[in-house]
Order: C-alpha cells, then sequence, then structure tokens
C-alpha cells in the first residue's frame, strides 16, 4: 500500500532499501497485481484460519481496486459460500457468468450451491445455458447428463454420457457416470460392463466398491465380496471405514453368514458410532438369529441417534410383535404412520396386531387401507378371509380366498394355488 500511495509507483522506496534492478522492481510491480495488491493473498491465509469475515473483507478491497477481475468475484463467491451467505455468493456467480460467459467454473459453483438447496431444476436450467453454448465441451456434457440423471431423466442422460464417451472415451469417470445411469435404470448388467471398463482405464477403490455393489444387487455375493477385496489393495485403509464395513456386512447378511456380518456391523459401528442405519443393520441380524433382546437395544440405539427414523420403529414393532408384545407393537407401528403417513407396511402390522388382539373390525379397516395402497397385497386376503370365516361370513371369505390366490406367487402354477 506504502508503495501504491507513490507517484512512481515506489520505485524510490524500492531502489532506496534493495540494491536490485529496475527490471526487478517491474518484476515486483506485476507480482503485486498479480495478488490483486496481496489482498488474494490475505484472503486466502484468513480461508485457511477458518476467519471469514476477514477473508471476504480483503477480497471486497481487491474487486474495489480491480473491480473487473474475474477472479475475485469467483473467489468471494466461495468465501460467501462458505460463511453461510448464500445470497451473495448466488450474486458474484452470476456477475462472474455475464462477465465471462464461456467460463464453466461460475457455472457449476453456482449449480452447486442450488443443489445444495435441493433446486435441482435451477441447476439444469443454468447447465442447460453451458451447454448450449459449448456443446462439444467434454464437462459442459458430463454435467448435463449429471444433471438428467439427478432429474430422474435417465434416457436423456444416457444420450448425453453417449456423446460424452465418443468425445472423451479415455476418462475412467465417465464410464462411473454411465453405471450409476443403468443403475438407475435397473440395467445391472451394463451398468457391471461400465464399471469393469472405468477399473480398465483407472482403477479404484471407488470404482471396485461401486462394482461390488453392483453385484451384490445381482444376488452374486462372492464376487461381490472378492470385488471388496480388490478395493482394499487399492487402497489398504479402506479395510477401516464404515463403507467397506457395512458393505462386507450386506454380503455377509445375503449369504445367511450372521456372525460375520454381526461382527463387520459392529466394527462399522465402532468406525462411525453416531450412524443409526448401523445399529438397525445389526439389529435385523440379531432378530434373524433370535437374539431380540439385542435387536432391541440397538433399535433403541439408533432412535437415540435419530427419533425420526421411521424404519427402525417398524423393525422394533416387529420384535415386539414376535415376543407377543402387542401393545408395544402397536404404539411403534402407529409411530411409523406418523412419520410416513399411508406406509401400507405399517398397516398391515397394524392389522396383524388388531387380529391378535381379536378386534376384528379394527383388523379389516386396517387390511382394507393395505389394499386400498397395493391391491395386490396377497397376505391381507388371506387374514381377511381368516376373519370372515371365523365370523360364517362364507360368502366374504371364499372372495378373499380367490383373490388371494389370484395375487399369490406369480410364477406359481393354477394348480399350486389350487392347494394352496
Amino acid at each position: 500500500d506504502r508503495y501504491e500511495a507513490e507517484a512512481d509507483g515506489g520505485y524510490a522506496l524500492f531502489a532506496g532499501s534493495t540494491n536490485y534492478s529496475y527490471g526487478a522492481f517491474q518484476t515486483f510491480q506485476r507480482q503485486v497485481r498479480e495478488a490483486y495488491s496481496f489482498r488474494k493473498s490475505m484472503a486466502d491465509l484468513y480461508v485457511q484460519l477458518g476467519d471469514m469475515g476477514q477473508a471476504e473483507h480483503y477480497l471486497s478491497e481487491a474487486i474495489e481496486r480491480y473491480p473487473d477481475s474475474y477472479e475475485l468475484y469467483l473467489k468471494r463467491a466461495e468465501v460467501f459460500n462458505r460463511s453461510g451467505n448464500k445470497h451473495a455468493a448466488q450474486a458474484d456467480l452470476e456477475w462472474a457468468i455475464e462477465t465471462a460467459p464461456d467460463d464453466y467454473r461460475a457455472y457449476f459453483d453456482l449449480a452447486r450451491i442450488y443443489r445444495e438447496d435441493g433446486l435441482e431444476e435451477q441447476a439444469y436450467e443454468l447447465i442447460s445455458k453451458l451447454y448450449a453454448r459449448q456443446p462439444d465441451s467434454p464437462l459442459a456434457c458430463y454435467w448435463m447428463a449429471d444433471c438428467y440423471y439427478r432429474l430422474g431423466r435417465q434416457e436423456e442422460a444416457l444420450a448425453i454420457n453417449d456423446k460424452l464417451i465418443k468425445l472423451e472415451n479415455d476418462d475412467a469417470p465417465n464410464y462411473v457416470q454411465r453405471a450409476d445411469i443403468y443403475m438407475e435404470m435397473n440395467d445391472l448388467p451394463s451398468a457391471e460392463q461400465a464399471l469393469k471398463e472405468a477399473a480398465a482405464l483407472q482403477d479404484g477403490t471407488e470404482v471396485r466398491n461401486k462394482l461390488s455393489y453392483v453385484l451384490y444387487l445381482q444376488g452374486r455375493n462372492e464376487e461381490a465380496l472378492l470385488e471388496l477385496q480388490e478395493a482394499v489393495k487399492q487402497e489398504e485403509s479402506f479395510s477401516e471405514h464404515p463403507t467397506y464395513l457395512a458393505a462386507s456386512g450386506h454380503i455377509y447378511k445375503e449369504m445367511g453368514m450372521w456372525d460375520l456380518a454381526i461382527d463387520a456391523y459392529s466394527q462399522a459401528i465402532q468406525a462411525h458410532p453416531s450412524n443409526p442405519r448401523f445399529y438397525e443393520f445389526r439389529a435385523v441380524c440379531f432378530v434373524e438369529t433370535g437374539q431380540l433382546e439385542r435387536g432391541l437395544a440397538d433399535c433403541a440405539q439408533g432412535l437415540s441417534l435419530n427419533p425420526g427414523q421411521g424404519s427402525l420403529y417398524s423393525l422394533r414393532s416387529g420384535i415386539y410383535y414376535t415376543m407377543a408384545d402387542y401393545a408395544r407393537a402397536k404404539e411403534d407401528t402407529l409411530q411409523v404412520l406418523e412419520l410416513s403417513p399411508g406406509h401400507p407396511g405399517a398397516y398391515f402390522r397394524l392389522g396383524q396386531i388388531y387380529y391378535k388382539d381379536q378386534d376384528e373390525d379394527a383388523a379389516l379397516a386396517a387390511f382394507d387401507e393395505v389394499l386400498k395402497l397395493v391391491p395386490e397385497h396377497a397376505d391381507s386376503y388371506l387374514y381377511k378371509a381368516h376373519i370372515y370365516y371365523g365370523q360364517f361370513e362364507h360368502e366374504d371369505a371364499i372372495q378373499a380366498i380367490v383373490n388371494w390366490s389370484l395375487h399369490l406367487q406369480k410364477e406359481m402354477s393354477p394348480a399350486d394355488k389350487i392347494q394352496a
């Protein structure tokens, strides 16, 4: 600042304190300009110190001195966003986009802000503008495909991804994106192939972990386990990551290896004790192995971490139902319905509880609620048949049995259905 205040730009001060040449002074002046009178450097230091207020102060001073600098607006938008001032960040990024409409960085930063607030449509509209300007840019194609993917428009996402891979067929993330799209389309073999192509280009933990998950979804548990082990080979520390531990637990659970599954989930809990889902996963294993009290303890722990997790109430209601504690089972089932109104599984459990309590009218009403939501729910018809039979309403019982048989396992032959 002292140098810039001088009429000669500070050359006399420079020459008086050093033995360097005028050329060196010109280099110093260039460095001053490149660092925006050192304001950006100060802002960077304050960002690292976590003081966003001071960082914003120095960036604003820099913008006053260099009002046309695109880089400063990008940096200040980042600082505003990190300090929670998203409106100001958005204004800076909009200015940057208007000033340099072909520089993708402001588009991507603003799209991220929209996504943090769940505004996927706004992110899509923004990236569409960039894509319209740069339809053959791999980055613009990648983000455009990602927008379609997030909006559930998978056919359009796949079309853009096809174009992306033609433009850039040697970049692994493009194939990972393709796999994600295929997974949403439930085309698991194609997702598997895309991930194998990604691994051939750039093998890594993320790719192997996703490949393991795709194999797991196809019921190929042994192969899924081998891919997880390959992921650990890529990054040894992954073996202690909650993602790896939970994934191992899922595979062991599907293979009926309950002790190994419980051990994996226990390690995941130890690594990340604040995740209620891990307690739920382990509780399911405890239920399957008849350790109901331990299952209840895990449900309670999970709910203490997230009282709004309806799946834990549902699981616990099932445990209470198995223990013939129908009052508590009903209490948890009603809690599920409060959190997820119209949940067919909760209505079915409620009907079972009323049936056990011999409240037949309430049971019938609950099963009717299930059938409004899922007309092909065979077991609800079967319960209704039992109730009608007990009430000597034989015509209604027969009709319920007919409906049950119609919606019984689709692969059953007619003869098997008649026998059932």
